[in-house]
């Protein structure tokens, strides 16, 4: 009975544990402490052996690195965003604004890492990235901000993951994917479904068409989209950094 009754317990122990530290996260959070919240975290996904478990605190992990803390600097957040997407001039003072109340949510960093990239602006990119992976060295969004920051830098890094299409996956996370298999010859066949399917979603993205077009006026007809295409109209920027920028573009999207 014992022996039953230990073995019981070394099962069910993990699960209460981490459902626990979830709990104390949460309210940690509510205190307003993000980083106690997030150390508890990350300290308990180090010592979890269950898979299930590890994923359920990542997945924690990433939402409470995001989440709000203050109406004040999610306003100014949002008031940020809308400005850099019509390419207001103000746009960095109220994101600086959030991040003085913010400092360490990603959700803030991660805008402000993104801006600088549109910039091409290098070197801030990866100072904010610096900070952005003490916080949370497992932030779901990193895959993508180290691929752009690699492109930034003209050291594009291929790290080619099996070509699935997700829903689930946010639409940058999609280009994402398709940018780093596109230099696997292996993966062409794939990589026009693919295409067809992101062209679907993003029909206006300039940059498809250089990936995704075999016709032999392709530059021209993307040099054409770009003449028309509209930042302000689009939420696409924050899909990919360098929107219509030739040099980049062209030696990323074409084969």
């Amino acid at each position: 009975m014992k022996i039953v009754l230990f073995i019981c317990l070394t099962i069910y122990y993990p699960l209460v544990q981490a459902s626990e530290v979830l709990e104390s996260a949460r309210e940690l959070i509510i205190q307003g402490d993000r980083t106690k919240a997030l150390n508890l975290l990350q300290n308990e996904i180090l010592i979890t052996k269950k898979t299930k478990d590890k994923e359920k605190l990542s997945k924690e992990l990433n939402k409470l690195s995001e989440i709000f803390l203050s109406e004040k600097s999610q306003k100014l957040y949002q008031q940020a965003l809308t400005l850099f997407y019509v390419r207001g001039s103000q746009y960095k003072n109220k994101l600086a604004e959030a991040e003085k109340i913010e400092p360490n949510n990603l959700k803030i960093l991660g805008s402000k890492l993104w801006s600088n990239l549109v910039e091409k602006k290098c070197s801030s990119a990866q100072d904010v990235m610096g900070q952005i992976r003490k916080i949370n060295a497992s932030y779901g969004e990193l895959k993508a901000f180290d691929f752009y920051l690699s492109v930034c830098q003209n050291k594009p890094k291929y790290d080619c993951e099996s070509l699935v299409y997700e829903t689930s996956r946010s639409d940058r996370q999609k280009l994402l994917n398709l940018l780093q298999c596109k230099a696997k010859q292996s993966e062409l066949g794939k990589i026009k479904k693919y295409c067809e399917l992101l062209k679907i979603d993003m029909p206006k993205l300039p940059e498809l068409s250089l990936i995704c077009s075999e016709e032999a006026s392709v530059v021209k007809n993307y040099e054409t989209s770009c003449k028309s295409f509209k930042v302000a109209e689009t939420e696409l920027v924050n899909v990919y950094p360098f929107i219509c920028d030739k040099e980049i573009s062209s030696k990323l999207f074409k084969n």
